[in-house]
């Protein structure tokens, strides 16, 4: 049945000439199950503003099933992050917004992020890996910022320290300390609730 001034359009798949003609297609970088917890720096970007004004990166991280402490933290300076959460409910350790030179412990808080989260993190947060809820469900979330990517275009990640990333810190506890969340006392909130 036609309806009076309505246009019926053909449903085409991405993978259409006319689809790569306006868009493109963002896949997610392979990963070893079996190799912990794997990081894809500015695995893709995409361009902001007028004539390319800045260029944004799309980084992935995976992280399977772990009770293990972490110890290092990392920080963008000069730039906001958002994280879009896409599989995996998990336990995240970030510190204040007043950055510092190393991450320290007194500045740092535990939360309880859920799967289809989305949130902006300030500039200058020291944060770190994650710890997956459900033991089969791999955690897995992308970070959108302009900081991830390599300054020189290599693929090998020498930020600790400053490093060679555009604006991506990453430093280690001091002395040798580690972090992870407390999971009997989370469990129990979270009963009681």
């Amino acid at each position: 049945m036609e309806e009076a001034g309505v246009t019926r359009l053909p449903v085409l798949p991405t993978s259409s000439p006319e689809f790569a003609a306006i868009a493109r297609m963002v896949d997610l970088p392979a990963v070893d199950p079996a190799g912990g917890i794997q990081f894809f720096p500015a695995f893709d970007g995409f361009e902001t503003g007028g004539d390319g004004a800045q260029r944004m990166d799309v980084s992935y991280l995976y992280v399977p099933w772990h009770r293990n402490p972490l110890t290092d933290f990392d920080k963008h300076p000069n730039n906001e992050e958002l994280f879009i959460v896409l599989q995996g409910h998990f336990y995240m350790i970030i510190g204040s917004a007043g950055g510092g030179a190393y991450p320290r412990l007194e500045e740092m808080h535990c939360f309880h992020i859920r799967e289809g989260d989305m949130f902006v993190q300030k500039r200058n947060v020291w944060h770190t890996a994650c710890w997956p809820l459900d033991p089969t469900r791999p955690v897995k979330y992308l970070m959108i910022l302009n900081g991830h990517r390599s300054v020189d275009g290599s693929a090998e990640d020498q930020s600790h320290g400053a490093g060679n990333r555009v604006d991506h810190n990453i430093r280690s506890l001091p002395g040798g300390t580690s972090v992870m969340p407390d999971f009997d006392t989370a469990r129990q909130e979270e009963t009681e609730q």
